[in-house]
């Protein structure tokens, strides 16, 4: 069952939904700076998340897209939710960490697949909100949007809770990607399943 569950979240989920908004002129932070950033937060699906004014909140145009921010250099970040292909697994939790490693390397691999010159900088095992995550950080060349050809650089971190695939990439311009690397860790750090903070009578 194990590769089977790897196999088939590698299908829906690879690679990350990646959105390149602007390449001049248009990630992310806890509650002790909430009262100089934005807050989001997300009925359906019981999150919420703080990124900083100035970046715009804008409509994804990609499915499962739940939430998109872009920055005034460039820089965005993107929120996506897929349910779980594999309903007998809940979490991250019921995963070891051998399938989380083969997840991490099929993600690289759809990555090499889809983009050139892919440079993996980082990859690991996190948490997100407490709950065991993986993340990479990836260096791509694509042409495919524009006339002309781009290095992007992108954060990754992903996610399996309560049955849902959640997926929060930041992504910039591999030469401005330091600019907004604090914000956009911070704002990873920042983000909370808020039905985990509900407290049973």
């Amino acid at each position: 069952m194990s590769n089977n569950f790897v196999m088939k979240l590698l299908k829906k989920i690879s690679p990350p939904t990646i959105y390149v908004i602007s390449l001049v002129g248009l990630l992310i932070g806890h509650t002790s700076f909430a009262a100089e950033k934005n807050i989001y937060r997300s009925e359906k699906h019981s999150y919420s998340l703080v990124y900083p004014k100035g970046w715009e909140k804008i409509s994804g145009r990609m499915k499962n897209t739940d939430f998109v921010a872009v920055s005034p250099i460039g820089a965005n970040i993107t929120i996506v939710i897929r349910e779980n292909p594999e309903k007998s697994i809940k979490s991250f939790r019921d995963v070891s960490d051998v399938e989380l490693k083969l997840l991490i390397d099929g993600t690289i691999t759809s990555f090499r697949n889809k983009y050139k010159n892919v440079v993996v900088n980082d990859r690991g095992f996190t948490q997100l909100s407490n709950e065991p995550s993986i993340w990479m950080d990836v260096t791509y060349t694509d042409s495919a949007a524009f006339d002309a050809t781009f290095r992007f650089r992108t954060l990754t971190v992903q996610s399996l809770y309560n049955y849902k695939f959640y997926a929060l990439t930041c992504l910039n311009e591999e030469q401005l990607f330091k600019r907004t690397e604090k914000e956009c860790k911070d704002s990873i750090n920042s983000f909370i399943f808020e039905d985990m903070m509900i407290i049973p009578k």
